[in-house]
């Protein structure tokens, strides 16, 4: 017997007008009260009967899983107060979930009707969704369907704890320089290093990490290399000098040099340092009277100048060659639209006195400041573009005047240095923000710490000092050149 069918027997055999014991006023008043009237329990059972037809007619709502074509996990017990029925007709809350003029339905029922209206008001969130059950010819999880990728992932990040980096042959060690090194770069292309010194030499060495054989050597006469770039990717490099206006650009496949005469459109006589944008096309030259020489990386034309207040120290380029920061001897920073040439915003640097030294991220996300005092600020460059200039961090390890600071081409390291005092170089860890611990070594004789590069994929570290050495280091964690 079906269920529908033993509920009418029970309504029939219930409402027959078979004569009954006669009841005292008490007991009837004290079934009422703990069983309810008679005429409840009768439309109980009719509610439960057309109930019960409904649902076989029509079935239950669909849950949003069902919807969604997954299989709803079964019960791991059932709960007895789910099948209390509930007087949706009387209560005004309930009244919205009636699919018919039905006056009880069970809490079982009025749950899923409830949750339904819910997820369809308010669907799921996709970080909530349910990922699909693998079947048994699957994997289970993330880890076990791609444990190759995992590690790789976990192992490309830089540790801090047990920095591997390494002292190797130093780089110019066939042709050292006679005086102090102010130009050191790695090809971006091919394993050569540029070292330049200020005895007007400029030399090139193939990196091996253990000869370092000499690939060519210009010597420019009477001109002291005070700064000297790569351009065109490679192809030739650029060197300037603080005693001359003129500069001299070497290409290296002909091996010929061509002097670049001094602009009349620029007053400065001389330039100590210049940056090259990463994409190569422009070169900005900063000058004592606080201009920024804009110069083609091409045609090394003067395209145009820019001016801020003050003496400008000195500049840098974003990673995406957008922007150009420059700092100056008052210690603001200045953050010039080079697609609009003009100034995008300025502020002031954090504690600082005099600004000495800038460098942007390879990717665009940081930029570093140092002053006089040997305090390094290193701020979010989409902080400062909203001019919200809070440091994320403050480097207070170095005490005299910061010289050189370099980021890593992958953005993890920042190198700071001070040719004031020996042993002045620290690297900064961006990831954790703390400065690595054990480097430089306490035996280590860096000396004077002049200019710092890094290798395209940085695995190797190059450093020019006073005493005209080119100190080379492989950083263990990158495998590449």
């Amino acid at each position: 017997m079906t269920e529908a069918a033993l509920l009418a027997t029970i309504l029939e055999e219930y409402s027959t007008d078979e004569p009954r014991q006669e009841k005292s006023a008490a007991e009837i008043r004290l079934e009422q009260i703990v069983l309810g009237k008679e005429s409840d329990f009768e439309d109980v059972l009719r509610t439960a009967q057309k109930q019960k037809a409904y649902t076989e007619d029509i079935g239950e709502p669909e849950t949003a899983d069902e919807v969604a074509g997954e299989e709803a996990d079964t019960a791991a017990w059932h709960d007895e107060d789910d099948d209390d029925l509930i007087a949706v007709a009387r209560e005004k809350r309930y009244k919205r979930f009636r699919t018919t003029d039905e006056q009880f339905v069970s809490a079982n029922v009025l749950s899923k009707r409830m949750r339904n209206e819910y997820q369809t008001n308010l669907p799921t969130p996709s970080w909530a969704t349910r990922r699909p059950k693998m079947g048994a010819d699957g994997p289970t999880s993330a880890l076990t369907t791609s444990t190759g990728s995992y590690i790789d992932r976990e192992s490309e990040r830089l540790p801090l704890k047990g920095f591997d980096v390494k002292r190797l042959t130093n780089l110019n060690y066939e042709n050292p320089a006679k005086k102090i090194v102010h130009a050191v770069e790695f090809h971006p292309r091919e394993r050569v290093g540029l070292v330049g010194s200020f005895e007007g030499h400029v030399t090139l060495f193939d990196v091996d990490g253990k000869t370092n054989p000499k690939k060519m050597s210009v010597f420019f006469d009477r001109f002291p290399v005070s700064c000297a770039h790569f351009l065109n990717g490679g192809d030739e490099f650029l060197a300037s000098s603080r005693d001359h206006p003129h500069m001299y650009v070497f290409d290296v496949g002909s091996q010929k040099s061509v002097r670049i005469p001094w602009n009349k459109a620029i007053a400065e006589k001389g330039f100590k340092s210049f940056s090259v944008s990463p994409d190569h096309t422009v070169m900005a030259f900063p000058a004592r009277d606080g201009s920024i020489h804009m110069l083609s990386g091409k045609s090394k034309e003067w395209l145009y100048s820019l001016k801020m207040n003050g003496s400008t120290a000195a500049v840098a380029f974003s990673g995406d060659s957008r922007h150009l920061y420059s700092i100056g001897d008052a210690g603001r920073v200045h953050v010039w639209d080079l697609a609009a040439r003009k100034c995008q915003t300025t502020f002031m640097d954090d504690g600082c006195v005099s600004g000495t030294a800038i460098a942007g991220s390879p990717n665009s996300e940081f930029v570093a400041v140092g002053s006089n005092t040997g305090v390094v600020n290193v701020y979010e460059t989409r902080s400062v573009l909203h001019g919200k200039t809070v440091p994320v961090k403050t480097v207070l390890n170095l005490t005299t005047s910061i010289t050189c600071l370099k980021f890593n081409p992958t953005s993890e390291l920042l190198a700071m240095g001070s040719n004031y005092t020996h042993a002045g170089l620290k690297l900064l860890h961006l990831g954790e923000m703390q400065v690595v611990a054990n480097f430089p070594e306490l035996n280590q004789k860096i000396r004077k710490a002049e200019i710092v590069d890094f290798s395209p994929l940085s695995g190797y570290m190059a450093l020019g000092n006073d005493k005209g050495e080119a100190l080379l280091y492989r950083l263990g964690h990158y495998k590449g050149y």
